[in-house]
């Protein structure tokens, strides 16, 4: 319920995206990481392998995560454990996990070590400043709602200080894991912020996707600690944010941008010798999803001797532009139509006939 409360997550939960699946190989690796901290079993530890070597192939900071689940692991069984002969034994099986899950990573290498030099000469990233990071913790929690982002800011700082005063008292087992839930986001935070700084930028606040289900589980066990009262009032909130978030996100993806509009238009303008023309190369993905490829064209590709009745051009702001003494030569006349858009792209069009 707590992972679809945060605000951040809806969004991801339905873009085609790798978190989803991040998301759940990190948990899943967690998870079993402290089951077979705490219990030794074989099983255990083959399934944090296996999470953990899903999390490395699909996110790289995914894979950062997971690093700092092992050292975690490995300092509980070397401190946490008392009895010598048993360490031994989990400190065998924690190694041929390790070793197991470095060679299953080996296909992958030559693909990590070129895009390590793609970034080390370039990346898109722009630059990590305090105001950026002052704005990560905002990320999390934003939502188009007045509020909801301070109410669950305040909710975090008073479960932290909570949980900081039983470890102090108390330290039972589920302070542990709470502790550690929360200590595994915020590390990765600032392994990929020194990372930053030492190369250049790779990090950007969204990539601690793979990890806000540890931050949820951090909330979920320390708030079923509270009186029962407590928890039903949280319980009503959550799922008033969960709607609220939902009816966003919905609105955000199918909505906000006139896909509907966007597609009306054209099937009712659009004959079977015209041309959709675009110029955002990066969503051509997207427009394939939507429109016949054989009437489909990049304005970089179209031909202004086209043998079609007309084009619909799909203008997006700071694209390429058609040549317009091309279109003049070859007789063609570009008449703007109207403000468009398909998921998230917005864009005007304008018809170009002879």
């Amino acid at each position: 319920m707590m992972v679809g409360a945060i605000p951040c997550t809806m969004e991801y939960a339905v873009q085609m995206r790798m978190y989803a699946w991040c998301m759940l190989f990190v948990t899943g690796t967690a998870i079993f990481a402290f089951d077979a901290w705490e219990n030794g079993k074989k099983s255990s530890y083959i399934l944090m392998g296996f999470f953990g070597v899903c999390a490395a192939y699909s996110h790289y900071f995914a894979f950062v995560a997971i690093i700092w689940i092992y050292a975690f692991l490995l300092i509980g069984l070397l401190y946490g454990i008392g009895k010598k002969q048993r360490e031994k034994k989990e400190l065998m099986k924690y190694g041929a996990v390790i070793c197991a899950s470095l060679l299953l990573y080996i296909p992958w290498m030559p693909y990590l070590i070129g895009q390590i030099r793609g970034v080390a000469a370039s990346y898109w990233i722009p630059d990590i400043t305090k105001e950026v990071i002052r704005g990560y913790f905002d990320w999390i929690f934003q939502s188009d709602y007045p509020g909801i982002k301070g109410m669950f800011q305040i909710l975090f700082a008073v479960i932290f200080i909570w949980l900081m005063i039983r470890m102090l008292i108390k330290r039972t087992r589920e302070d542990f894991i709470a502790l550690l839930a929360v200590v595994i986001p915020a590390l990765v935070v600032t392994t990929g912020v020194i990372a930053s700084k030492l190369i250049r930028p790779v990090f950007i606040i969204r990539y601690i996707m793979p990890c806000v289900p540890l931050l949820c589980l951090f909330f979920a066990v320390m708030l079923s600690k509270t009186d029962k009262k407590v928890r039903i009032t949280l319980f009503v909130w959550l799922m008033l944010v969960i709607l609220m978030d939902y009816k966003c996100t919905y609105y955000d993806e199918y909505q906000a941008t006139d896909t509907d509009k966007t597609l009306s238009f054209l099937e009712e303008n659009v004959d079977h010798n015209d041309l959709i023309v675009y110029n955002y190369a990066a969503y051509d993905f997207i427009y394939q999803c939507y429109f016949d490829n054989n009437q489909l064209k990049y304005i970089g590709d179209i031909n202004y001797n086209e043998n079609c009745d007309r084009m619909w051009f799909l203008c997006t702001v700071y694209q390429p532009m058609p040549d317009q003494n091309m279109l003049e030569e070859n007789g063609w006349k570009m008449t703007y139509i109207g403000d468009f858009g398909i998921e998230q792209n917005e864009f005007w069009i304008y018809e170009i006939a002879k």
